[in-house]
């Protein structure tokens, strides 16, 4: 599998995972207390940019797998509304020291569509 197609599938998988995380939140609350989200409104602040996230990141799943020349433009626009999502939990770690394993997750996260923007950019570099 080239690097440009794990970078799809990755995408496509961060955007498939917001929406079962969402589900998972809406169908068993008690799932919160991991991620110490105990506060509604915690939760209403971060759905407006997890919908971008996770629409975000399938059309980016499909721009990379068609080549399209828009794909590098909407993989950084995917990995803005992941690191905006990031520093909202460092607000949140910092501020209250809840949340640890949410910054963990989206970190991680970050990092990973940092590597998927740096695939899909270097591939149209080289193919222009």
């Amino acid at each position: 599998m080239t690097a440009r197609r794990l970078a799809a599938a990755y995408l496509a998988a961060q955007g498939v995972a917001v929406g079962l995380w969402w589900a998972l939140l809406a169908l068993r609350p008690d799932v919160r207390a991991l991620f110490e989200l105990g506060d509604p409104a915690l939760l209403d602040a971060y759905l407006p940019p997890d919908v971008v996230l996770g629409l975000a990141s399938l059309a980016a799943a499909r721009l990379v797998t068609t080549a399209h020349p828009a794909a590098p433009v909407l993989t950084g626009l995917v990995l803005g509304a992941v690191g905006y999502g990031t520093a909202m939990t460092v607000g949140q770690v910092l501020g209250g020291g809840q949340g640890w394993l949410g910054l963990l997750a989206m970190a991680a996260a970050t990092a990973a569509t940092a590597v998927c923007l740096r695939v899909v950019a270097r591939r149209e570099v080289e193919t222009t």
